[in-house]
């Protein structure tokens, strides 16, 4: 007997709607492009090998930026990333390259829980002004996949 939609639910539909109308979010407008390049910074490793094809193939689709490069990193072992980057017409990058450290460098237990990957992958994300060449850079998980149009920055004003 729950409602099917809650206060909060509602609420949220109904401050989405409205950034619409006032025209705050910049990905509902019509014609739905900006003029500012963008690259793509994607650290990926081999379990997200399957879902990378669909992750690419929606970013292009749905992005609505000109996009300069799309960077995969990974490590070297990543065989399918590889091999899926140089389908999609990606740049891949070998992690190795960008840090003079390595995941197993790395000694971080939280809650019981070994969290040195997650480190290691945060300090690859502050390094892909290394690779990356424009000067807007969009940092992607390997397995986000776009629903939607999608607009970071427009006007020179940043989308949130």
């Amino acid at each position: 007997d729950r409602p099917i939609l809650t206060i909060r639910s509602a609420c949220r539909i109904a401050a989405l709607k409205s950034k619409r109308i006032i025209r705050k979010d910049s990905s509902f407008y019509i014609p739905v492009n900006s003029k500012i390049k963008i690259d793509i910074f994607m650290p990926t490793l081999e379990k997200d090998a399957k879902i990378l094809p669909i992750c690419l193939k929606y970013v292009k689709k749905f992005i609505k930026h000109p996009i300069g490069k799309i960077y995969i990193i990974s490590p070297k072992s990543a065989r399918q990333v590889r091999q899926v980057s140089k389908n999609f017409g990606c740049q891949w990058v070998d992690e190795e390259k960008l840090l003079p450290i390595t995941k197993n460098d790395i000694n971080y237990i939280h809650n019981g829980e070994d969290r040195s990957g997650w480190v290691f992958k945060m300090l690859l994300n502050l390094s892909a002004d290394k690779v990356c060449k424009e000067k807007n850079i969009l940092i992607l998980d390997s397995d986000t996949v776009f629903l939607s149009p999608q607009i970071f920055i427009y006007n020179e004003t940043i989308n949130s």
